[in-house]
């Protein structure tokens, strides 16, 4: 109030002057230097009071895009073929990328159509959120634009709370409600997850705010590829090739290759891989990996299926393995009557192979073989205890020392492999009351003028579950492989043999016949040849064949006793390192069944040194020697477990493993498309998948009777324009009174 009677007063007392000083002057001159006077004079009152101006603009309704930067944007999926294919045709180039850069592609210029159409209608803004709502600072001023601002959004977001985010929202456009909101998110809440959706609801609601949600990430129905089971032999050779059988198996058919491989776990390094043409919905698939130079002691290595196209739940993918190698060399007694080609080939390959040594005895062949053959005998060993394997050639049986056939016999059943390369002579010569039938799995006399008859080899299905036929480095076609001859006869063969290669021919009517036998005799292993000509594969690439199936053969004769050499009970687990979301699988091997009578083992495990708990381990239905459990809801640490038990030799088993602490928005979890549809649904709005873009104009609310206001406080006095304007009204005042000869 005083400051506007000042006002008055000194308006007055303007007034008063001029009045005297343009007694004499025009009326018209008065008239204008006043009306300068207070338009100054007004200005001031205006500066000095800091008036400020309230407007209220009306133009184009509000959108709100609402884009989730929490962490697990920064998640990687790997779509199935059909997204893909949308997402490509949607004009997305780099669809390997993660969810936040996939959202960034759809902003880009080039993909941004939809973008710009919604432009002309809305006025949009964007805000981000994780475990808060975040405002652009930029935007409003018009620095940037909103494509250019979304692609420097990192999505580091520490969790996900849409309750809080959508709360701190509502707050924001209360006074400006928009016409919808739309969430670009991958719908996983790491915080107040329970309570979310009801929440968000009802406060929506109540607003009447329609909300349209665009999902991104791979849905949870994805591929799902599963390594089933693994085979193989737990003790190779240092330096050897080492076969791994692997079982894979999918939820949905796959016809894009799939690769196979094993990794050195310390190295990391790819040691071989193996590629699946096609991998079909509910049928295992088979491959092989050959594992090379297998080090002195434990090897340990992870077999690992890559991730497939639309794969994204990889836990199942792998696998950890442990196989010994040996460094000593088996010890091979080969007896044979003379030096037939049978004998010639295979003592070759075997003395070209660095993982035997062997011995060889002829009963009659050139004395001077004896002599001058490194690996000859002069007579035949009383003891076999330093032997692994015994092969036993066509020799006429009566040949043999006195009590040999006992020596034989205790020799296999103590662990020893006995390899029988059976022809006329030793049938002929065989008694079938002494000990050494026995260890034949089959018995025949034959007949006078027997034939011998061309066959095809085939592996007989237990042959292919013993992986008698080698897996070759290169590829060959076993139906071009050689014929062999084999003597047409009918076998009686023991309950205990499984018939592991048959000869066949083209002919529907001809029986096939049995060519390679296997029987188990006490802890040992017998395998019988009915034919006589397996040289013939020499051929077969480059005489790699015919090399690794008779090291294989000696190998399986020998594997009793190469298991002996290993730990009793080994305890151990799928992984070395968990996260802990995981669940961990914990894994009894117990070779010598040791706990044959037991079909559940306790387990004992300590977290950094601290008592931790107890896991049951249970006996598997598909393995007698083994036990397995799961550990679950892991803690971050070093875990050590150990059999309980009162037996200091069961209690020194352990196993180590470690769980390392992760971030829950860093676990993969494929986008929760359930949530952002029940939250559009439930909202008056819709859910969308990032292709279905285009789509979102037409299904926003009706804009042409929706008005966006918006009301604006100019502060008029600390604006440039009214300095500018008092200062042009001082001018034209004073150009005024110097023209007219007034002070």
């Amino acid at each position: 109030m005083p400051v506007l009677l000042s006002m008055f007063f000194v308006l007055a007392l303007a007034i008063w002057l001029l009045r005297v000083n343009l007694r004499r002057q025009s009326r018209k001159l008065f008239v204008l230097l006043l009306t300068l006077r207070c338009s100054i004079l007004f200005m001031l009152a205006l500066v000095i009071l800091q008036v400020q101006l309230k407007t209220v603009i009306f133009g184009k309704p509000g959108l709100v895009f609402l884009i989730d930067s929490s962490a697990s944007m920064s998640l990687t999926d790997h779509y199935v073929a059909a997204d893909l294919n949308r997402l490509k045709r949607s004009g997305v180039t780099q669809t390997s990328e993660s969810r936040i850069d996939i959202l960034k592609q759809f902003f880009s210029q080039s993909q941004s159509d939809w973008y710009r159409d919604l432009q002309q209608t809305y006025e949009i803004t964007p805000y981000t959120f994780d475990s808060n709502l975040h405002e652009s600072e930029l935007i409003p001023t018009g620095d940037v634009s909103i494509p250019q601002w979304v692609s420097k959004i990192q999505a580091n977001g520490i969790s996900t709370d849409f309750q809080t985010s959508l709360d701190e929202l509502v707050q924001k456009v209360r006074d400006q409600t928009p016409a919808a909101i739309v969430l670009f998110s991958d719908g996983r809440a790491t915080t107040h997850m329970a309570s979310a959706t009801s929440q968000i609801e009802k406060k929506f609601q109540r607003l009447r705010l329609p909300v349209f949600t665009v999902g991104f990430g791979a849905p949870a129905n994805s591929i799902d590829i599963v390594l089933e089971d693994i085979e193989f032999e737990p003790v190779g050779f240092t330096g050897d090739e080492h076969a791994v059988s692997v079982s894979i198996s999918t939820n949905e058919t796959i016809t894009n290759s799939v690769q196979l491989v094993a990794k050195n776990s310390l190295t990391k390094e790819v040691v071989n891989s193996v590629t699946l043409a096609k991998i079909t919905r509910d049928q295992k698939a088979e491959a092989t990996l050959l594992i090379p130079h297998l080090g002195a002691g434990r090897n340990e290595f992870q077999i690992e299926i890559m991730s497939a196209i639309g794969e994204n739940e990889l836990q199942n993918n792998t696998q950890l393995i442990h196989i010994w190698g040996r460094n000593a060399k088996l010890n091979v007694l080969f007896i044979e009557h003379e030096p037939r080609w049978e004998f010639r080939h295979l003592k070759t390959a075997m003395e070209r192979d660095r993982n035997l040594s062997i011995e060889t005895f002829l009963f009659a062949g050139d004395p001077a073989y004896a002599v001058e053959d490194r690996t000859a005998l002069s007579q035949l060993p009383e003891s076999l205890e330093n032997y692994d394997a015994v092969i036993l050639g066509d020799i006429d049986f009566n040949l043999l020392p006195q009590n040999y056939d006992l020596i034989l016999e205790d020799f296999v059943e103590n662990n020893g492999g006995l390899l029988l390369l059976s022809g006329r002579r030793s049938f002929e010569s065989l008694d079938l009351t002494s000990h050494i039938s026995e260890l034949h799995p089959t018995l025949t006399r034959l007949p006078e003028g027997i034939q011998r008859r061309q066959v095809n080899v085939k592996p007989t299905p237990e042959g292919e579950a013993q992986h008698l036929f080698p897996v070759l480095s290169e590829e060959h076609d076993q139906a071009a492989m050689p014929e062999l001859y084999a003597l047409e006869y009918d076998l009686s063969s023991k309950p205990s043999a499984l018939t592991l290669l048959e000869g066949k021919r083209g002919d529907s009517s001809f029986k096939p016949l049995p060519l390679v036998l296997s029987m188990r005799y006490g802890s040992g292993l017998v395998t019988q040849h009915l034919v006589d000509d397996l040289w013939r594969w020499r051929v077969v690439a480059n005489g790699e064949f015919f090399r690794k199936y008779w090291a294989q053969t000696i190998r399986n004769l020998c594997r009793q006793k190469l298991i002996e050499e290993l730990p009793p009970l080994e305890l151990t687990s799928n992984r070395n390192q968990y996260h802990s979301s995981d669940s961990a699988e914990i894994i009894l091997i117990d070779r010598l069944e040791q706990l044959q009578l037991q079909d559940a083992i306790p387990v004992i495990w300590d977290l950094n040194g601290q008592t931790g708990g107890e896991l049951t381990l249970h006996r598997s239905n598909s393995d007698s020697t083994t036990f397995s459990g799961m550990m679950t809801s892991l803690q971050p640490g070093s875990y050590t477990l150990s059999l309980l038990s009162n037996d200091e030799k069961l209690n020194s088993v352990r196993s180590q493993f470690e769980v390392v602490e992760t971030n829950s928005e860093e676990e993969y979890h494929p986008f929760q498309k359930t949530f952002l549809q029940k939250l559009s649904e439930k909202n008056q709005g819709q859910f969308y998948f990032p292709w279905e873009l285009n789509q979102l104009q037409s299904e926003l609310p009706e804009t042409q009777y929706m008005t966006n206001s918006k009301t604006l406080i100019i502060p008029i006095w600390n604006r440039w324009e009214m300095i500018l304007l008092l200062l042009g009204v001082f001018a034209v005042e004073w150009i005024v009174r110097r023209r007219t000869g007034l002070d």
